[in-house]
């Protein structure tokens, strides 16, 4: 029989999901100069796309992620979120050209969704406790 993880250990995933959702989404700020420096040649308009597809797919998939959750599992389809946004990540430090870039980026922000907070919280007591972790009183949401 599989023990089940503790509902601090839960909560404790799950922000470290989002904060690293956060800095994914905000670090190419920071780093968008260097990127467009990286691909001479490129226009700005394009280069922002490196920015702008991740933040649109991930918020377009963020909602899903939490309906596979259901479906699916959510460790399952956290660790394949996860697998995914590492895969994409790892594709991104290789890219070519700024299209390869931004066709990485999409696949992280494909990924990423499935491993931040909704896959954990998606479905009304999902945690342990009449959903104590997760800020309701009740287990019917």
């Amino acid at each position: 029989m599989q023990r089940r993880p503790s509902p601090r250990t839960v909560l404790a995933i799950a922000s470290l999901g989002s904060a690293v959702a956060f800095v994914d989404a905000t670090i190419v700020n920071i780093a968008f100069p260097d990127i467009a420096r990286s691909f001479p040649g490129t226009s700005i308009s394009t280069v922002s796309w490196v920015l702008n597809a991740y933040n649109i797919l991930f918020a377009a998939f963020l909602m899903a992620a939490a309906g596979m959750a259901d479906s699916f599992g959510r460790r399952r389809v956290f660790v394949v979120g996860l697998e995914l946004f590492t895969a994409g990540s790892m594709l991104c430090a290789i890219a070519p050209s700024a299209a390869a870039l931004v066709a990485f980026r999409v696949v992280q922000a494909a990924g990423w969704p499935s491993a931040s907070a909704p896959a954990p919280f998606s479905s009304p007591g999902a945690c342990s406790g009449a959903g104590r972790c997760c800020g309701s009183s009740s287990e019917s949401g």
